[in-house]
């Protein structure tokens, strides 16, 4: 289902801290459903993007163990921004800290602890 909802773009790293710039596809099928005539992008599609992200820094399949906290703090409408820009940090135990950005905007803040498939 998630095929061709989003495209993440080679990340950067400073110092231990990633981001990555995401595009999503507003043409995609799960926006004629989320919502007809007012896209958003689920919040479960936004924290498969985080966890694709931590995926392009651990090399290994991931899954969420548990969520600590999770915040979304605004809608993601593809229509009038298409360009996330996902942050990170990742400590030794997979724990991470993300926050997701559209335009000057956090949408979703996220502590989680990622375990390999």
């Amino acid at each position: 289902m998630l095929t061709d909802l989003y495209e993440i773009k080679p990340g950067t790293e400073e110092t231990g801290k990633y981001s990555f710039e995401v595009f999503l596809n507003q043409n995609h099928a799960v926006y004629s459903g989320h919502f007809p005539g007012l896209p958003v992008t689920p919040g479960v599609c936004l924290l498969h993007i985080v966890k694709a992200c931590a995926l392009k820094i651990i090399n290994k399949a991931l899954r969420y163990e548990h969520i600590k906290t999770c915040k979304f703090l605004s809608v993601v409408n593809p229509e009038e921004n298409n360009r996330l820009l996902v942050n990170l940090e990742i400590d030794d135990n997979n724990m991470i800290r993300a926050s997701v950005n559209a335009e000057d905007k956090t949408v979703l803040k996220l502590k989680a602890k990622l375990i390999e498939l």
